[in-house]
């Protein structure tokens, strides 16, 4: 299979989930065999953030990878994206730290980036998976496993407390990519105060994410996430949501952290051979696999 990049620059923009900062990032072709890499043109000689193993950084709630003390922050979407369409080779030139979350899912890039691709001389570097292999979280409960197949494929299963429930999601190459992009991010209600307190999702609005209400809002609660968000008229309502968000796909939220876990699985730099089975994954989780597993090649 040949190698993949783009054929022009495309530019995605808006405010960053975490930070709430506004963030230009302008996609831009790559010779064959450069790999995924940030550019952080905000900075003095632009420096360059490659996504590698080792440069994970920081999983709370997004991915980080830093390089010499420079990260990219909340990188997924824009990876899971790569993932989806197959493409190798970019150079994603930002203007800030945290990428833009555009509507929290990866729609937007995977749709201005599908017109644009265009094959490499250079072959695909694949990693076949020969034995199993897992990673277990026996704090949270969650665990990934691969292990030998044919071809690339993974299975996710989620395991929320109501209104989210229990789902599993499935996704062969080239399945399901329209559900698993247009998926957006989500959160419970009664997150939002401690992600407040701890300096997160300040480019969080009820555009970008979905909210599932797990708990009753008081009059003032109400106040505070109208101030939050941006609104007015913040309500819980028959769905479970706030403001009735209307879903994407029946399987949104379990279609999400497959999201999440093939853009994670992307900073391995080179796509699967194998199938891989997730239970509650999440980005710490993801993070510790990819190291592990990375690790475990260079050693086998």
């Amino acid at each position: 299979m040949p190698q993949k990049t783009i054929s022009k620059p495309v530019t995605l923009s808006g405010n960053g989930l975490h930070t709430g900062r506004y963030c230009e990032a302008t996609i831009c072709p790559a010779n064959e065999n450069t790999g995924i890499v940030f550019v952080r043109t905000d900075l003095e000689n632009q420096p360059e953030i490659k996504a590698t193993p080792k440069n994970l950084s920081s999983f709370d709630r997004s991915t980080t990878i830093t390089s010499d003390n420079v990260s990219a922050i909340t990188i997924e979407h824009f990876m899971a994206s790569f993932h989806l369409l197959g493409i190798d080779n970019l150079k994603i030139m930002i203007t800030s730290a945290e990428l833009p979350i555009l509507d929290g899912s990866a729609k937007p890039i995977v749709n201005a980036l599908k017109p644009l691709i265009v094959k490499q001389q250079a072959e695909k570097a694949i990693i076949k998976v020969n034995q199993q292999f897992a990673y277990i979280d026996t704090k949270s409960e969650s665990w990934i496993k691969v292990e030998p197949a044919d071809e690339f494929s993974a299975e996710v299963t989620i395991n929320f407390r109501q209104p989210i429930g229990k789902h599993t999601v499935t996704y062969n190459t080239g399945d399901n990519v329209e559900a698993i992009a247009s998926s957006r991010t989500f959160v419970f209600l009664s997150e939002l105060s401690y992600l407040r307190t701890h300096g997160l999702i300040k480019g969080g609005s009820i555009d970008n994410a979905l909210v599932f209400a797990d708990i009753s809002l008081s009059n003032e609660e109400k106040n505070s996430l109208e101030e939050l968000f941006n609104c007015n008229g913040i309500e819980v309502t028959p769905n479970h949501t706030l403001n009735n968000t209307t879903f994407r796909n029946a399987e949104e939220p379990a279609y999400h952290k497959l999201l999440d876990l093939l853009g994670d699985l992307a900073v391995l730099g080179k796509p699967l051979c194998g199938k891989i089975t997730a239970y509650k994954p999440g980005h710490g989780v993801n993070a510790a696999f990819v190291k592990m597993f990375d690790e475990h090649l260079l050693t086998h």
